[in-house]
């Protein structure tokens, strides 16, 4: 499997993982953990670790967009290969 048929089947899998009931409610909760609708900067220095939990959340919906799935060739990949 080439590495972009790998992140395809990856990114189906996110799709087909958040796509279920579960996984809709899974994601609607780490939506509201990980700041989708409130701001990450807090009186202390936490703001690190909320924009941690937030990148997480904005790599999962990035994942799961439907024009990702037919770009081909597109790099926005991290150093683990998965953006």
């Amino acid at each position: 499997m080439t590495p972009e048929e790998a992140l395809k089947e990856l990114k189906r899998n996110y799709i087909e993982l958040f796509n279920s009931p579960a996984g809709i409610s899974v994601l609607r909760d780490i939506e509201f953990r990980c700041f989708k609708y409130d701001t990450t900067q807090l009186p202390d220095q936490s703001i690190y670790i909320n924009e941690g939990k937030r990148q997480m959340l904005l790599h999962i919906e990035t994942m799961m967009r439907p024009e990702n799935m037919e770009e081909e060739g597109a790099s926005n990949t991290g150093k683990d290969g998965v953006e």
